[in-house]
């Protein structure tokens, strides 16, 4: 097969990898629009339960994978500095994105898949003799762009505002951190992803922004955070790239294949980062095409509607959940009202997918220790 990969993210790249591995002979190039090493973002989190996915199909990447991530086993709530430390068996690790792409990459070139940077796609024409073209090219897709009349996005924004920011220390564990500051609600998203650097998401709500967070300067809103969030940051600044403030934008596609092209990734739907499954998608989508062109014998025309029918249905389930949790998140400032323990449980609860049998499944300790708060059985074990 002749196979053209629009965008260089982890799930064009690992589709590529994939692919070549399994299919040596086909001719996989994939098109990225940035140079070589540029990346925004600092670090992601991926689930144990995605790497252990990713082993059965391919093993040494796998490896490679979990041997550059840093373990996640523990999460601090803070709620106006009142905190809970949590643990569980299902937090996973992070890796810095830039190292995540750079593996990805060198494991695509050593097999053989050409990756051309700096390449800006204008039009597809010039792949006509591609027998597949998918597009991994985020959420600012070209392939989506040309093709939007076939794949009929509908798009949507929060009110909430955000950016992304990096902190040169290895913060202790991984935390969400809700403060009032003065008439302002803010929080923070952190964790650290390699023993020297640790991701920091800011976030504001709408009301905050519209009550004068939008008047300051970027420079201003950073030392905002820097203030509010210093024993979080354990007196480190926030460090830029790119970090914008942004409303998040959300889409929806009828289609999400037309004749030889497919999305992926964020270019098929943006994971909201409450639920920290960003990467996790993106790489679960490329891996459901492999399955699927390997199950149809690589006939495109059939294997493309079978793997938007097959994984729709598991997208659709993580959508929805996303949705409840930034509706949860939009209405922040009611939940923070709440003592810590019941914010917690609100916030554990708000994607409707953890019941009582799986958070005492997930979150041992702290079932018990919620259950001990509601009944008045006992003193609280995680909190501080």
């Amino acid at each position: 097969m002749k196979i053209v990969v629009i965008g260089a993210g982890p799930a064009g790249l690992y589709f590529a990898r994939l692919r070549k591995l399994h299919h040596p002979d086909d001719q996989v190039v994939v098109f990225e629009q940035n140079d070589q090493g540029s990346t925004f973002g600092f670090g992601v989190s991926i689930a144990n339960r995605a790497v252990s996915r990713y082993e059965a199909v391919d093993a040494d990447l796998a490896k490679r994978i979990h041997d550059a991530s840093l373990p996640m086993p523990n999460q601090r709530f803070t709620l106006d500095g009142n905190s809970y430390l949590m643990s569980s068996t299902q937090y996973g690790a992070a890796i810095e994105r830039r190292n995540l792409l750079s593996i990805l990459a060198a494991a695509c070139t050593e097999l053989g898949v050409e990756i051309q940077y700096g390449a800006h796609i204008e039009s597809l024409e010039p792949f006509k003799d591609a027998d597949l073209i998918v597009g991994a090219d985020g959420a600012n897709s070209v392939v989506l762009e040309l093709g939007a009349q076939d794949f009929g996005p509908t798009y949507g924004y929060l009110q909430n505002r955000f950016a992304w920011y990096g902190v040169k220390r290895s913060l202790p564990e991984a935390g969400l951190s809700f403060r009032r500051y003065g008439s302002w609600q803010l929080i923070g998203h952190y964790y650290p992803y390699t023993a020297e650097l640790s991701t920091f998401v800011a976030e504001v709500d709408g009301p905050s922004w519209a009550s004068g967070f939008s008047k300051l300067t970027e420079q201003e809103r950073k030392e905002v955070f820097e203030d509010a969030f210093r024993q979080e940051l354990q007196g480190e600044t926030l460090v830029e790239n790119r970090s914008f403030w942004r409303q998040f934008r959300h889409v929806d596609n009828a289609a999400w294949q037309a004749g030889n092209r497919v999305l992926l990734g964020d270019a098929l739907a943006v994971a909201h980062f409450s639920i920290g499954s960003g990467t996790r998608l993106a790489m679960d989508d490329a891996l459901a095409l492999f399955d699927v062109l390997e199950q149809a014998d690589d006939v495109v025309n059939v294997a493309l509607p079978e793997f938007e029918s097959a994984r729709r249905h598991i997208r659709q389930k993580l959508m929805i959940a996303a949705q409840r949790s930034w509706d949860w998140y939009e209405d922040i400032a009611q939940h923070t009202q709440a003592p810590l323990m019941e914010f917690i449980q609100s916030f554990m609860s708000r994607t409707g997918r953890m019941s009582p049998e799986r958070m005492a499944q997930a979150v041992p300790q702290f079932a018990a220790d919620y259950e001990a708060y509601r009944t008045g059985a006992a003193k609280v074990t995680g909190a501080s």
